[in-house]
């Protein structure tokens, strides 16, 4: 395993059991592994979930701050 790889592995297992590296069994450090992508699956699927959302969101601002501008042009005209 090389330094890069170990230093990973032992942010998994830190993140997701609290324990270090050379603290944890191989059955632990698999389940971490597992749960790390688990979690990146989620991550993904919550993200795409999302961009619907955040599309209206941008839309939706976008016409209130041109109607913002409308009225702060009609004041100063």
């Amino acid at each position: 395993m090389t330094p890069d790889e170990r230093t990973a592995l032992n942010s998994i297992t830190v993140e997701y059991l609290g324990k270090k590296l050379d603290d944890c069994t191989m059955p632990q450090i698999l389940d971490a592994v597992e749960l790390q992508k688990i979690d990146v699956h989620l991550l993904r699927a919550y993200t795409e979930w999302l961009k619907p959302l955040a599309d209206i969101y941008d839309s939706e601002l976008a016409s209130a701050l041109t109607q913002l501008e409308n009225l702060a042009n009609r004041g100063t005209a």
